[in-house]
């Protein structure tokens, strides 16, 4: 039987969906009836036109014979126009029902999809920090994919053939009778005991292909991820190689387990003729009348007919069961897609509780602690520290001294395990949250620039008749990326390639910074954002920043001490900590590791 856990699985991700799909769901149970139906009419007159062609006497048109006088030849065409015009509505019928199956599970998967995107988009930024994005991704593509696949479809055709199957058998019975009776369940036994027997050589088969099609993709994402060293290193035959021999060794997984389930139908169908001859002229043979085998011919065809009928549902029943049965790691995945835990609330504009406004004077994080949720110890250690709003600060220090952290602490991206963040003095609330991150904007040494136009990477988000094209211009300017865009063939209409891979990484920093400067931002985080320029063109843009507004606070996380030196305050972090703060002469002073650190700087600077 199938798992409980799946079937429970899947009316939970039922639940999910719109009411409309649910409808469409259960709309397709009547024209599954009528399909059956349809097969039922078309035995119907295929026995009539087997009794009538043996010369049997039962009357092969009982009711117009009744109220007509035919002429033998013409009730032949009645019963063959009948049997053609039943079995294109029998096919029309059935290809209506596939299709309609089809565009359910294609509407489902969507549906789904678009659920967890929207669900993933929405969570805490933690759960970011804790996933993969490639592993986000490939779950939406490929679990949500499977399920729509492996469980609504096989249940869409398990349901519809289950209709089949029963409408069938009773056709059969009617038509046989005792003999019938023998035949079905022959019939189930066989297929039952043909199917079970290779249940273990399919999980097997299924087992290696999936083990098969995750080394395949590793290796896929491997040698992208690490194409700079491929080519330097000349190996790209290696790459090609290991996946060669993952390829060769897929092939035997892939056409076995694509071959096996097709095993029952293929065997079934000589079973069951088998045992209706055998059924059907064995009594025959032991008759003294020669004329009974002669008899028994209408009737042995009519049964055949029925069921190979019979056998593509029960096929459908079998594939379908094994796709569930196999199904449950996709449906749990899947479930945890979709399902709303960990979500933020996304509020709009209008729906602000209070009113929000940015703060004048200052920005404090009081007594913050932080701990990632991987992690036993603090990031952030009872960390205090105060922001002039229009001023510029630093943050310096080593790599994982909690400089970043803070940065996140200070967007609200991560939310403090003790301590607030005070704006004016005041905590900033929950329901403000998102209207603080509207005024805050963060360029990052590693960022993500989407396969688009220059116009649309700056004006992120937004619809192009939303674009003010004169702040564009603007930010580009500021940005020092006039020259560049005005010499492009396209101007801003230039496509810039998947990640900005036609632009250098200082070009894509500036971009990444424009886009800051385009929203007009009140707090800009740079993150170690002006590290791929060189100093002439860092120093533009810092000046650029302190022309932007009076009101844009600017917090600087940087290695290099020329990107600081002019800030009003710098705060030195060691180990989730302040250690030491000030101006850029004043740590000169104070702090020993500051000195370190100048004195190296300005020894590479002047060789």
């Amino acid at each position: 039987m199938v798992n409980s856990k799946t079937f429970n699985y899947f009316l939970e991700i039922f639940s999910f969906l719109p009411k409309t799909r649910r409808k469409e769901f259960f709309a397709l149970i009547p024209v599954a009836l009528i399909a059956g139906i349809s097969e039922i009419i078309v035995l119907s007159i295929v026995s009539r036109l087997f009794n009538f062609l043996s010369g049997q006497p039962r009357d092969a048109l009982p009711i117009l014979s009744n109220l007509f006088d035919f002429d033998p030849k013409y009730k032949i065409l009645i019963l063959i126009t009948s049997f053609i015009i039943a079995s294109w509505f029998s096919s029309f019928i059935k290809l209506y029902v596939r299709a309609k199956q089809l565009k359910l599970k294609a509407t489902i998967w969507r549906d789904l999809s678009e659920l967890a995107l929207k669900n993933l988009l929405s969570q805490e930024y933690e759960f970011f920090i804790e996933n993969k994005n490639t592993d986000l991704s490939a779950s939406i593509l490929v679990s949500i994919n499977r399920v729509a696949e492996n469980i609504v479809l096989p249940i869409l055709k398990t349901v519809s053939g289950m209709f089949l199957i029963i409408l069938i058998s009773i056709a059969i019975l009617f038509l046989a009778k005792s003999s019938a009776l023998i035949l079905i369940i022959g019939l189930l036994i066989g297929f039952l005991f043909i199917s079970l027997s290779i249940i273990p050589y399919i999980r097997f088969a299924t087992k290696k292909r999936l083990e098969v099609e995750l080394a395949s993709n590793n290796i896929i994402n491997e040698s992208l991820n690490s194409i700079i060293d491929i080519k330097l290193t000349n190996s790209e035959n290696f790459f090609s190689q290991q996946f060669k021999n993952i390829g060769r060794n897929s092939v035997p997984s892939i056409w076995k387990g694509e071959t096996l389930p097709e095993i029952p139908r293929a065997l079934i169908e000589p079973f069951g003729i088998t045992l209706i001859f055998i059924i059907g002229i064995l009594p025959s043979l032991f008759s003294s009348d020669i004329t009974e085998i002669a008899k028994v011919i209408p009737f042995l065809a009519t049964i055949a007919a029925a069921c190979l009928k019979l056998t593509p549902p029960l096929q459908d029943t079998f594939k379908g069961y094994n796709a569930i049965r196999g199904g449950l790691p996709d449906l749990e995945v899947t479930l945890n897609l979709i399902k709303n835990k960990n979500k933020i609330k996304n509020l709009k504009k209008d729906s602000y509780q209070d009113h929000f406004t940015y703060p004048k004077k200052t920005i404090k994080l009081n007594n913050i602690s932080y701990v990632y949720p991987s992690s036993n110890t603090n990031a952030i250690n009872n960390l205090s520290l105060k922001i002039d709003v229009g001023s510029r600060i630093a943050f310096v220090g080593g790599t994982g001294s909690g400089k970043t952290t803070t940065a996140n602490l200070l967007l609200q991206l991560l939310r403090p395990t003790k301590g607030n963040l005070l704006l004016d003095d005041l905590p900033l609330k929950q329901k403000h949250v998102k209207q603080w991150q509207m005024n805050c904007a963060y360029v990052q040494q590693s960022f993500y620039l989407p396969s688009s136009s220059i116009l649309e990477n700056i004006a992120f988000a937004k619809d192009k008749e939303q674009i003010n094209i004169k702040d564009v211009w603007k930010a580009i300017d500021s940005a020092r990326l006039k020259e560049l865009v005005e010499n492009l063939p396209d101007g801003l209409n230039t496509n810039i390639g998947d990640s900005g891979i036609k632009l250098s990484g200082g070009q894509r920093q500036r971009l990444a910074i424009a886009r800051a400067f385009y929203r007009k931002s009140r707090l800009l985080i740079l993150d170690e954002a002006t590290s791929s320029l060189d100093n002439k063109t860092e120093s533009e843009i810092m000046n650029s920043i302190d022309l932007i507004s009076n009101n844009c606070t600017l917090v600087v996380i940087a290695h290099r001490l020329s990107t600081v030196i002019n800030s009003d305050k710098i705060y030195e972090f060691e180990k989730g900590k302040i250690i030491n703060f000030g101006n850029f002469e004043q740590l000169c002073k104070v702090s020993e590791s500051f000195q370190d650190l100048n004195f190296l700087e300005n020894k590479i600077l002047n060789g």
